[in-house]
Order: C-alpha cells, then structure tokens, then sequence
C-alpha cells in the first residue's frame, strides 16, 4: 500500500478463496461505507490476512491485505479499520 490511504480513499473486500475460508471458519468480515468490521470466532489465534481492494480518489485501485493478529482466544472481539487508517496496518 502506499501509505496512509488519501482522504475519499475507499475499502471493499477482495472475493474469492481466501475470504471464503475465513467466513467459512467463523469469521464475520463486512465493510460498509469503507469501514471494515470483524469478529472472530472464538478458536481463533495467531495472524489472519483479509484481501482487500483500496480505491484511491486518482482512480486507481490496489488490492493488499489487512493484517490481524489474535494473540489469545478471541471472545466477541470486534476490530473497526477504515481506509484512512490503512496505512498504520501492516499490508
């Protein structure tokens, strides 16, 4: 990613496999007006990637990841990211 995302940056989750698989594990992955929720289920541990596309006002987009680390059993963790903060998170 280029850096922290400009202002009228978008976020929209990258279909296919690997989100499936998440889903398809428990995970609860939605981005709504490019806010991105998360819950994860309770078994999970260690590091998770969500792909993701980031839409730039230029026009271009990019697909990345964001990177989640659990480092304990999740209860009802809820984790809100919005492209404007993707730039603090490792891609």
């Amino acid at each position: 990613m280029r850096g922290d995302a400009p202002v009228g940056s978008g976020l929209r989750l990258k279909k296919g496999g690997e989100l499936e698989a998440l889903r398809n594990d428990g995970w609860s992955i939605s981005v709504t007006d490019s806010v991105m929720t998360v819950t994860a289920p309770r078994h999970a541990e260690y590091r998770y990637e969500i792909p993701v596309i980031v839409s730039y006002p230029d026009g271009t987009h990019e697909a990345t990841v964001v990177v989640m680390d659990v480092d304990f059993l999740a209860d009802t963790s809820l984790i809100l990211l919005s492209a404007r903060g993707l730039g603090k998170l490792s891609a």
